[in-house]
Order: C-alpha cells, then structure tokens, then sequence
C-alpha cells in the first residue's frame, strides 16, 4: 500500500499479519501491533504505544436529554431556548467539588427546553437541557 501526506512524497507501507500481531514497514521503519481484547499495543523503532479500546457508543449517549452527570450547582448556562447548536458545544457548567464540569451538545439541533438556572442545585442524572432534532433534508 502506498500513503501519500499533505507534504513530502509519497511512503509504502507493507504489512504482515500473524494472529494477533501485524507487522509494518513504513520508509524503512518496522514496526508491530500487538492486538489485543482490551486495546492494541504498538511498538515502533523501541518506542512502545498502548491504545485502549473505547466501548461503542450507546444510543442512550445520542439522547437530546442533556443530564446532569453529578450532584452539583448550576454556575453557568450558555444557551436559552430557541438557540441553533451544534454536536460538541457548551450548554451548561455544573460545579461539583470545586471543579467546574462542562455539559456539552450531544447533537446538534435547537434548545427546546432549559430546565435548570444559574445557582440551582441539581443530582446525577437530572434533566438539564432539551435538544430538538433539526428536521432538514
């Protein structure tokens, strides 16, 4: 297979692959991937990598329903109804233990619903904002 980046020319990498360890050479550097049910181990010129593996995400993690993930205060609210937002953005900060924890878009969409205030006291799993799925297409 040959890789070709934004700058420099193009690199062929070849793999092998010997039950759970593949092995690679890419522009002269070897290296190995020892996979494994928990993540994958990568070794590359002496330098050792582990990457763990992530649960797939559940649909329940995809809920227009932004919740509380702890009991805490409410210290800030970045959104009112009827604001366009998208996937990844700042709804509320929930202060818990003296850290700040930041509850953010799931989706994009249109606050339909806020149902906590500044200086309000919530519990795990409290509803605090509602996301209405944009209908586009």
């Amino acid at each position: 297979m040959t890789v070709s980046f934004d700058e420099g020319s193009p690199v062929h990498i070849t793999f092998a692959e010997q039950g759970a360890v593949i092995s690679g050479n890419c522009a002269g550097q070897v290296w190995h991937a020892h996979c494994q049910r928990t993540g994958v181990e990568l070794v590359l010129d002496g330098l050792r990598l582990e990457f763990s593996t992530m649960p797939p995400a559940r649909d329940a993690d995809l809920s227009p329903a932004c919740k509380s993930p702890m009991p805490g205060v409410i210290v800030a609210l970045a959104a009112s109804v009827g604001d366009s937002v998208r996937q990844g953005d700042v709804l509320v900060v929930v202060e818990a233990m003296k850290m700040e924890n930041t509850i953010v878009a799931p989706l994009s969409g249109t606050v339909a619903k806020v149902r906590c205030a500044v200086g309000q006291q919530v519990v795990a799993g409290q509803v605090l904002v509602e996301i209405g799925l944009d209908t586009e297409g």
